[in-house]
């Protein structure tokens, strides 16, 4: 049997009032019984509440095992009633049009419970015809959403809307015209909240380096909901913690679409970390980062005194993570799967990369700027001096550099090596002293177009050695290409580094003009030579237009250098 009181706690007439049970974890499906008689509903765990003509409670409370007592015992269920509102949906006419498998949700926001005491929340399953017509609802605010049995997915959800008791408030079903709508459902575990004051949830979206509060959020003793509404599309990371558990997951959103997020609280896994550090960083302080392998997210950060090599990491996500070993040798990093829940275990043991040489231009030592690039993209920098020796050291294998030779005003010489370089090596950098220069000309007027971007591929051919028979490594040749971009000076013109012996692919763009329909291909007999080339564009659509070619040109000013790539 179930009975209701006031907000004084006197006991009320049932007059005209039903008892409106849920299954838990079910589908949503209610069951109605009158108040104040004894009625007995099929075996199952539920939550009720109760409801009549301008009156409801305020949320569900939770009926024990229906079918575990004896039968001649009886239960009877206890809850306060409230002034009710009526809510209707508008757009669930059009949804039933969508197919039949199709069911709005009502979910009442804000904290769910009074003087201490946690309750759950008051959320209702109804079908399209009744969210259209009007269903009760305690006063506050107000969330509906569209789900689709089917895709077992949301279609649609709404914005929050306060009701008023004795009030009717209309929601709108909406999708997100641009960006994509976001709800997240958390069940706390461990019994849940035990009081109100306990309702201390952090609930977070990352997107990039970007925190985004919920817009709306509904807090009970077991389970807690947050919306956010036009987020952006992209790549999303949900965050959740609760009294140290936590929830995390990732997400692809998409335009125009209603995501849903849902899970149980746990308990984060922790990193035991080894680390066995080369003699030179052994008194260094260790820095330590942890970002997200799916976002790049920073997670943890640690900071070790001198001397320490062992340490446990906790409260991590359960997913694929990076760990970044930060020196004054530049980074390493190595990846550790946490994506099943469990602890995990990392031994860092890096080794020092060494490559030092002799920078010469045209045969002359010449003092430079080396960028260099390790295997896995970190930048370490170095300098050449008067007597063209450098010196470099990196944690991890090199994969590229680029070389800025000092008094020039080229893009710089860049290679990729078809090896990482580790261990310790002399490498010797020998460029040719040669000025290759490219004019961006109007073809009508002939002259000079600023700020245009010359995107270039130098390809070439190149012997590496191969396994072969009982252990022998015989050279073959391949092709490989250097690509980079660079902007033109006021003049229209912009320097080229060094080109190696082989073909040379130009385009050029730039605003107001039409690009050239192929790229311009043309053979680098020998890079020793200073080259010199001129590229047309046509002027705008509706002007007279000039013919795309290339022909020798005349030296020019300097150019900005771009970050390089390599190409097949």
């Amino acid at each position: 049997m179930v009975v209701h009181r006031d907000a004084a706690g006197s006991f009320l007439p049932p007059d005209g009032l039903v008892a409106t049970l849920v299954r838990d974890r079910g589908s949503g499906e209610e069951l109605t019984f009158p108040v104040g008689v004894y009625f007995r509903p099929p075996p199952g765990r539920y939550r009720f509440w109760i409801e009549g003509e301008g009156l409801i409670t305020p949320f569900a409370a939770r009926l024990p095992m229906v079918g575990e007592l004896p039968s001649d015992m009886a239960l009877v269920g206890v809850a306060p009633t409230t002034s009710a509102g009526t809510v209707t949906v508008s757009g669930s006419k059009s949804a039933a049009a969508l197919g039949p498998k199709r069911r709005v949700a009502l979910l009442k926001l804000g904290r769910y419970g009074e003087a201490g005491a946690t309750r759950h929340e008051l959320i209702r399953w109804i079908g399209l015809d009744r969210a259209a017509k009007g269903t009760n609802m305690p006063a506050g605010d107000v969330v509906a959403a569209l789900w689709d049995a089917e895709r077992g997915e949301l279609q649609a959800l709404s914005r929050p809307r306060s009701l008023h008791g004795g009030a009717t408030a209309e929601l709108e079903l909406e999708r997100p015209a641009i960006g994509a709508h976001l709800v997240l459902r958390a069940e706390r575990g461990e019994g849940g909240a035990d009081a109100v004051d306990e309702y201390d949830e952090r609930i977070t979206v990352w997107q990039g380096d970007e925190a985004i509060p919920p817009d709306a959020t509904a807090h009970a003793a077991d389970s807690f909901y947050a919306f956010w509404y036009d987020l952006a599309p992209g790549l999303t990371e949900i965050e959740a913690t609760w009294r140290g558990r936590y929830l995390d997951r990732t997400l692809e959103l998409a335009s125009r679409q209603v995501a849903t997020a849902d899970g149980k609280l746990d308990e984060r896994p922790s990193l035991v970390l080894e680390l066995a550090l080369p003699s030179e960083l052994r008194a260094d302080p260790v820095e330590l980062v942890i970002r997200s392998g799916n976002t790049g997210r920073t997670v943890a950060t640690e900071r070790w005194r001198p001397g320490r090599v062992r340490g446990r990491i906790v409260g991590l996500p359960p997913t694929r993570l990076w760990v970044e070993l930060v020196s004054r040798f530049g980074p390493m990093r190595e990846a550790v799967n946490l994506a099943s829940g469990e602890d995990g275990y990392l031994r860092l043991e890096p080794s020092i990369t060494v490559v030092r040489g002799t920078l010469r231009v045209g045969g002359e030592p010449r003092p430079a700027s080396l960028q260099l690039w390790t295997v896995d993209g970190a930048p370490l920098s170095a300098e050449s001096g008067i007597d063209g020796r450098y010196e470099a050291r990196a944690l991890e294998p090199l994969g590229q550099i680029s070389i800025f030779a000092r008094g020039s005003s080229a893009a710089p010489w860049t290679d990729f090596f078809l090896r990482p370089l580790s261990g310790e090596l002399e490498l010797d950098f020998d460029l040719q002293d040669v000025e290759n220069r490219v004019r961006v000309l109007d073809a009508r007027s002939r002259e000079g177009i600023a700020g245009a971007t010359v995107a270039f591929s130098n390809r070439y051919d190149s012997l590496v050695e191969s396994p072969g028979e009982r252990g022998s490594r015989p050279e073959r040749r391949v092709v490989r290409a250097v690509a980079q971009a660079i902007v033109t000076d006021d003049n229209g013109e912009a320097e080229l580094p060094p080109l190696r012996t082989g073909t040379i692919e130009l385009r050029a763009f730039a605003a107001g003009y039409r690009p050239l329909s192929a790229p311009l291909r043309l053979p680098v007999p020998d890079g020793s030579e200073s080259q010199r080339f001129e590229i047309l564009l046509e002027s705008p659509p509706g002007s007279p237009a000039g013919p795309e070619r290339i022909q020798s040109g005349a030296p020019g000013g300097d150019g900005e250098a771009l970050v390089p790539y390599p190409t097949d």
